[in-house]
């Protein structure tokens, strides 16, 4: 009898101890319920779609939903991971192209591990390379140095419109007439106008009439309202500029300048015409304050 009483006690024991170790297990596992179905989104693309957008560009297609297969596996019915492998790209820093080496706005996959593998958009434009900044549709280079390179024509213009501090008095901020005009191109240099290309004195110059026509069309024209990558002071519409040209129609009467008027907003300029469009009498200042811009000589 106490043997009896002893083994029903132990069996008790037992079954508490069960009970005590196995409830915290419960907690600790969560909801055991069956989670279901997978949901909408969580399919994957098989290994034969990636290989056929690998070898062939076609998009690899996702389920929208879990799909398992249709049947028992059978000789040749999907690709290996060894199939895929020989489909990616291998390294090239021979003959890869690089940015430079392809027009502007046109994508590549760059094969050069020297930091431009993979995804890339070319920067050569008219035979021009921007190893700066694009704009958009590939006509403007920030070179990142206070100068813009117009991609159509190889012309490196100043960036930036500035005040030379080397000129005294003539280095109050807005239009200027001539006489600090003229001060401000000859001192133009690295270091001034936020330019850091290294130029040495007499480097720049004012554009001609026709150059600024050119910015002022095309893809990315040039407008007061669409400066594209140029820094323009707040500008008054029909905002005229200083040209390097002499109005040959009033040599006589007196040197007078040839001005540009660039527009207020696009289409901008349509045509080249190498008559001045306005002019003034550069030796009177009381009537001459333009704004200015310009262009590399080398």
């Amino acid at each position: 009898m106490r043997e009896r009483t002893k083994r029903t006690r132990w069996v008790v024991f037992s079954v508490m101890l069960m009970v005590a170790l196995l409830v915290p297990l419960t907690a600790f596992a969560g909801n055991l319920d069956s989670p279901g179905a997978p949901s909408s989104g969580s399919g994957m693309p098989t290994l034969q779609g990636i290989y056929e957008q690998l070898d062939t560009g076609t998009t690899a297609p996702i389920s929208p939903t879990f799909q398992g297969p249709s049947s028992g596996p059978t000789a040749g019915s999907g690709k290996s991971l060894t199939d895929i492998k020989s489909k990616l790209p291998v390294a090239d820093n021979t003959n890869g192209a690089a940015e430079a080496d392809v027009h502007a706005g046109k994508t590549f996959w760059g094969l050069r591990t020297d930091g431009t593998w993979g995804p890339k958009t070319g920067k050569l434009y008219g035979g021009y390379t921007c190893n700066g900044t694009l704009s958009s549709l590939g006509r403007w280079c920030d070179n990142g140095d206070g100068t813009i390179r117009d991609m159509t024509t190889g012309q490196v213009w100043l960036k930036n419109y500035c005040d030379n501090p080397h000129i005294g008095v003539c280095s109050t901020p807005g239009p200027s007439f001539w006489y600090c005009t003229s001060n401000w191109i000859l001192n133009m240099q690295n270091g001034t106008c936020s330019l850091s290309d290294g130029s040495a004195l007499g480097a720049w110059r004012f554009p001609t009439n026709s150059e600024y026509q050119v910015i002022m069309g095309g893809t990315e024209a040039i407008t007061i309202s669409t400066p594209g990558p140029f820094n323009f002071p707040s500008l008054a519409p029909s905002s005229r500029f200083w040209t390097i040209e002499l109005d040959e129609m009033n040599f006589m009467m007196g040197a007078y300048m040839c001005l540009v008027e660039i527009p207020e907003a696009p289409p901008g300029y349509s045509g080249i015409s190498p008559m001045c469009m306005y002019s003034v009498n550069a030796s009177n200042s009381s009537n001459n304050n333009y704004y200015r811009m310009a262009i590399r000589r080398y």
